[in-house]
């Protein structure tokens, strides 16, 4: 049987028992636990805030930083909460997708929502393959929404972000929704140099390998504290193993070709997507 798939990054995938685990110590863990600044506060033991330029990112709160910061990013893309973004075609160069990894032949809509009481959004009739994501400010996203009708979607946190990914048009453009609150979201002032140090670190960890299972899901679903921290520095906002599987690899030489065979999964209602980044 294959994983239905909405995205796939070509390449081989880490096997959980060659990965570290969470009491493994590397050179950029060591890194990160070991980040001071002398205007740091500290309660039990903790770096809570430096005074002189935000919150201090440590590996311990990347994951919220990173999402608080995506957060306010999209908003200012919608221009407000409970609005969706229709998301052009992605540039062919990364460095200017603003989704990470997006693919360029899907059809995406962004939000940010106000969760209160939870969130009703109505999908029209499509024949094609449409998928409906959550993923809150912890970092935590649940099993995706298959196809039309009329779904709640709720989470842990106040606000939350929602994408649609499908391959009709006209279907992302007439999504409805019922909401019960508008709170405007509020983002948070954060340290620019630790964010960047425990990012790179997180990044590079996810790139020589990582479990996805425990990365994308949420705590019930067997995430862990360490991996949420991997997988938001390697590709924030990705989906449980359930519906999505990112095989990656460590980067290959752009000198060369490479040639690679996938079997057809005949599964038309799932959306099968190869993308190659450099």
């Amino acid at each position: 049987m294959i994983t239905p798939l909405s995205a796939l990054c070509i390449g081989h995938l880490a096997q959980a028992e060659n990965l570290p685990n969470e009491k493994t110590i590397g050179k950029a863990e060591i890194s990160l636990r070991n980040f001071k600044n002398q205007s740091e506060d500290i309660v039990d033991g903790k770096i809570i805030a430096d005074s002189s330029s935000g919150i201090v990112v440590t590996e311990d709160n990347f994951s919220q930083a990173y999402s608080n910061l995506r957060f306010d990013a999209i908003i200012k893309n919608t221009g407000g909460v409970n609005k969706f973004l229709e998301m052009p075609v992605a540039s062919s160069d990364p460095s200017k997708q603003f989704v990470v990894r997006k693919n360029r032949d899907t059809y995406y809509s962004t939000s940010i929502f106000d969760m209160t009481g939870g969130i009703i959004l109505t999908i029209p009739e499509t024949d094609k393959y449409i998928s409906v994501q959550v993923v809150g400010e912890n970092h935590e996203t649940q099993p995706m929404i298959y196809g039309a009708g009329r779904h709640k979607l709720t989470t842990k946190t106040k606000h939350a972000f929602i994408v649609v990914r499908t391959l009709d048009d006209n279907a992302r453009r007439n999504l409805e929704t019922e909401t019960n609150s508008s709170d405007p979201f509020v983002v948070k002032k954060w340290d620019d140099a630790s964010f960047k140090k425990v990012a790179a670190a997180g990044n590079t960890i996810f790139t020589n390998g990582y479990d996805q299972s425990k990365a994308y899901g949420n705590k019930e679903s067997g995430q862990t504290p360490y991996w949420n921290f991997v997988g938001a520095a390697g590709d924030w906002g990705g989906a449980m193993v359930q519906d999505n599987i990112y095989q990656t690899s460590k980067y290959m030489s752009s000198d060369g070709c490479y040639e690679m065979n996938f079997p057809d999964p005949e599964a038309r209602e799932f959306l099968v997507s190869n993308s190659v980044q450099w």
